[in-house]
């Protein structure tokens, strides 16, 4: 089973919604990241065997520079928080959860569109 790590800017009613659904989610906040770098938020969340989820763009870069480097991360959901409904995005996470792996996620870079 997949677990999930909200980004600082992943909407509260997201993370709820998913929770409200059985999915294992933390947040930057639970996992006192607040304020720490992209690259501490990635490596944490690859630490714990969690997928990254964010709508901050400067993740699609870090997965290329990882990529390029030879690291490893355990993935990352990038969804646009000015074109994809909340709804929206709670259904694609889930739908990720239900039916993909976790080896399967390994070092992708996965989007949620409308």
């Amino acid at each position: 089973m997949i677990r999930f790590y909200a980004d600082e800017n992943v909407d509260e009613r997201i993370v709820r919604g998913l929770r409200l659904r059985g999915v294992d989610i933390i947040t930057v906040y639970e996992a006192k990241m607040i304020g720490r770098s992209d690259q501490d938020q990635l490596t944490k969340a690859t630490s714990d065997g969690r997928v990254l989820i964010t709508s901050d763009h400067d993740f699609l870069q870090l997965d290329r520079q990882w990529s390029l480097e030879g690291k490893a991360h355990t993935g990352i959901i990038f969804y646009s928080q000015y074109h994809t409904s909340v709804g929206t995005c709670i259904w694609g996470v889930k739908l990720i959860a239900d039916l993909v792996t976790p080896e399967e996620i390994m070092n992708h870079l996965e989007f949620i569109s409308l």
